[in-house]
């Protein structure tokens, strides 16, 4: 579901990677609205405060698209809001698994990009899609759990038509086309898409996943699946720890809820069914969104973060040790990262300090509930 929409394991043998490429669905949090919508104060001149006017609200909840961000963002516009989807999964004899699934999507990056959010009974996934205007191409980030590891997986790709066919096509492999994954969107209407996941060898496509989704009307609330239940909802608007989450999410409960600094609000929440966190941070000119997830197989700590206007994003991996996260950037588009960041906390709040290559801190912001 880096399904750039409608932003994404299967046990079972080569469908174990297909899974993996699920581009997933989005929002839990969609008629609850945002934190910071119901308890907003200025702590700096009214011009300078940050604002959030296109994020989910109760009056729009699943957000708008910016009117500054580029026009490509309507290609996706089909995937914004609740689907009930039926899912295929091709087993290693061939056969093919059903499975009922949820996928949501939603604006954000106050209106700039848009995440989407899939459960089943298996496993959580969610997908950020950007367009970048700069390269014409939508790249998708994908983050599923639970998972043993955590990598850093991207496709990219454009709107196809041909005729009145219209697809969203992603593709992650070879630069000739010939090996790799390609995910697709298709036969697009008003109640819902269709979409497929294929693996390609030597340019032989096999298809190892199929959903078909049907848009949820007004009132109509389906079943939750099990993998749903500990994202934020009207009970608990930060979501809850999953008990099988990674135990050092525990010690950085103090992330969780909403903070301000001078001139930013920020609030963190759980998502992937409560198995990572998400972080949304406003300042006056900027919008950022941060991931924080757990590799087992690795016992390192990896922070994703987005940032918009501009299409610029970098990762940091590192460890969790006496309640605090220091990480060091491994990956980057667009400057301004810094090499490394540490989460410590303090009290009311916590301190985000951003360190160069030789750990000498460049700034500290204060982040206070």
């Amino acid at each position: 579901m880096v399904r750039q929409r409608p932003a994404r394991m299967l046990a079972l043998g080569s469908a174990l990677w297909m899974m993996l490429t699920l581009v997933a669905a989005i929002t839990a949090i969609g008629v609850i609205g945002l934190p910071w919508t119901t308890h907003a104060r200025t702590s700096t001149a009214e011009a300078s405060a940050p604002t959030a006017d296109f994020e989910p609200t109760p009056a729009y909840p699943f957000g708008r698209p910016n009117p500054n961000a580029p026009a490509e963002i309507a290609q996706f516009e089909f995937m914004i809001g609740e689907c009930d989807c039926v899912d295929e999964i091709r087993n290693p004899d061939g056969s093919w698994r059903r499975t009922a699934a949820v996928w949501n999507a939603k604006y954000f990056l106050n209106g700039h990009a848009i995440q989407d959010l899939y459960w089943s009974d298996s496993f959580a996934t969610s997908n950020i899609r950007i367009f970048d205007p700069d390269r014409g191409r939508w790249f998708v980030n994908f983050f599923s759990m639970p998972s043993p590891n955590v990598s850093p997986r991207q496709w990219v790709g454009k709107q196809e038509r041909e005729g009145d066919d219209t697809r969203m096509v992603m593709w992650a492999g070879s630069a000739d086309g010939k090996n790799g994954s390609r995910l697709t969107f298709f036969d697009i209407r008003d109640e819902g898409f269709r979409w497929k996941s294929e693996v390609l060898v030597e340019g032989v496509a096999t298809v190892g996943w199929k959903s078909d989704c049907r848009r949820r009307k007004p009132g109509n609330r389906a079943e939750v699946p099990k993998f749903m239940g500990f994202d934020p909802n009207a009970v608990h608007p930060f979501g809850r720890r999953h008990p099988d989450a990674a135990a050092g999410f525990g010690a950085l409960e103090f992330l969780v809820g909403r903070h301000e600094s001078e001139a930013r609000i920020r609030t963190t929440n759980y998502f992937l069914n409560g198995h990572g966190l998400q972080t949304r941070t406003f300042a006056p000119k900027s919008f950022e969104s941060g991931f924080v997830l757990h590799d087992r197989t690795r016992n390192v700590w990896s922070l994703y973060r987005f940032r918009m206007p501009g299409y610029a994003w970098a990762v940091f991996e590192g460890s969790a040790d006496e309640g605090e996260l220091d990480l060091r950037r491994t990956l980057q588009v667009g400057s301004g990262w810094g090499d490394g960041i540490r989460f410590v906390p303090s009290p009311g709040g916590y301190d985000e300090i951003v360190t160069s290559h030789a750990g000498e801190t460049i700034c500290r912001v204060t982040f206070r509930e």
